[in-house]
């Protein structure tokens, strides 16, 4: 008798931890994030958008970006080595250290200006924007034009690696 109840125990605790492994997998792959960039240029101008296609919210960590192989620290110093006479209209948004929501965009940087917007677009290819952003799981990946995924990392790096602050 004992040895039935101890068995028939065993098999409870087995069956519950294993529905406790697929509850928290569920729940893991119901709040995935699929982070990525891109630019667009239209009548309005150009911008470039982050895009959150997953299905949970991505929690943007670090950011670096390269215009023409240099790094730039905020999206006024990209502005400046890409054409240093320009004063014209441009916004951004705040992008680092931000939670994007599920199937939603950020316009990281606008430019209005026709004029400059078209001299971008057609120079799109030597901006590289490298994101590092994680799931509410603590669970982190990094994005770029130049990665056809996104690749998971341990952790993201902190801003003495990455410097852009927006």
């Amino acid at each position: 008798m004992a040895v039935s109840a101890l068995l028939v125990s065993l098999v409870t605790a087995a069956a519950t931890i294993h529905s406790a492994y697929t509850s928290r997998a569920y729940a893991r792959a119901s709040l995935w994030p699929s982070l990525g960039g891109g630019v667009s240029f239209n009548d309005t101008g150009f911008r470039f958008l982050l895009m959150n296609r997953g299905t949970g919210p991505a929690i943007i960590k670090s950011m670096r970006v390269q215009y023409d192989g240099k790094s730039v620290q905020n999206w006024q110093q990209f502005i400046e080595r890409f054409n240093p006479k320009f004063n014209g209209n441009w916004g951004s948004s705040f992008a680092s250290n931000v939670t994007l929501p599920a199937n939603q965009m950020l316009d990281a940087l606008t430019i209005k200006d026709k004029a400059l917007a078209r001299q971008m677009y057609d120079a799109s290819d030597k901006l590289k924007v490298e994101i590092c952003y994680c799931s509410v799981y603590d669970e982190c990946w990094t994005t770029s034009d130049v990665l056809e995924q996104n690749q998971p990392v341990a952790h993201c790096p902190d801003r003495t690696e990455w410097n852009f602050a927006n």
